[in-house]
């Protein structure tokens, strides 16, 4: 069955997560374009990675991506060279007279990139998220996650990509409190447990299943996800 959405109907935003070495060993510099249809479905319209380390070949690319999808703003993540890029962004929309509004990515620093690019699998699983057959650099990284030792410049920014189009996969303040009362409670359990209570009471996480809730749980099987579709 072939679905047809008009153009102007969807959200699209750019997503670049540069790189500053072109070392084999480094990461590269990559760029998705994205958009989120009236159905809550999500289309990946651009994949590119490769190590460039150059700002202006990065963002002519960027500006080309432009011109062809339109997106309502850039998001950049901003880090080290990554905010001499943003600024680079800047002054070459000015000088081509055209404007995308900037948006800094800013990592939570109790998050990892990993645990970034896992926010997708919801999306994922439940046939939310489409890419193009050709896009063989993606799948090649989404297929080989989540093994450190293969690239996933894609995946990252396609997990920044989505956060712009869907307000409710932000990271909440849970995230990182989170992760300070786990290694609190490394150092002092007690404490933990005592500030984990207060941060359940006042809805900042999830509270901890209890062990009958745990047993309920064992032996049922999760369902199948449908993975990622595919659109021409």
């Amino acid at each position: 069955m072939q679905i047809l959405i008009p153009r102007a109907s969807l959200d699209t935003v750019l997503v670049c997560d540069p790189a500053s070495s072109t070392e084999v060993s480094a990461s590269r510099t990559a760029i998705v374009v994205a958009s989120l249809s009236p159905g809550s479905r999500i289309f990946v319209r651009e994949a590119w990675a490769q190590r460039e380390s150059d700002p202006f070949t990065v963002i002519q690319h960027m500006l080309a991506c432009s011109l062809d999808f339109q997106p309502r703003c850039w998001g950049v993540e901003t880090v080290g060279y990554q905010a001499t890029l943003q600024a680079w962004s800047e002054r070459m929309m000015r000088e081509r007279g055209v404007f995308y509004p900037v948006i800094p990515l800013k990592p939570d620093r109790y998050e990892k990139k990993a645990d970034r690019i896992m926010s997708l699998q919801p999306f994922a699983r439940s046939g939310q998220l489409y890419i193009q057959r050709g896009m063989l650099k993606l799948i090649e990284e989404w297929e080989a996650f989540p093994d450190p030792s293969t690239p996933r410049d894609i995946l990252d920014a396609l997990a920044y990509a989505v956060r712009l189009l869907v307000p409710h996969a932000m990271p909440t303040v849970g995230v990182g409190l989170g992760y300070r009362l786990a290694e609190l409670a490394k150092r002092d359990p007690a404490s933990a447990r005592y500030w984990r209570k207060d941060a359940e009471a006042r809805g900042l996480i999830e509270p901890e299943a209890t062990l009958d809730e745990m047993l309920d749980g064992e032996g049922q099987e999760e369902p199948a996800g449908l993975g990622l579709g595919e659109w021409a």
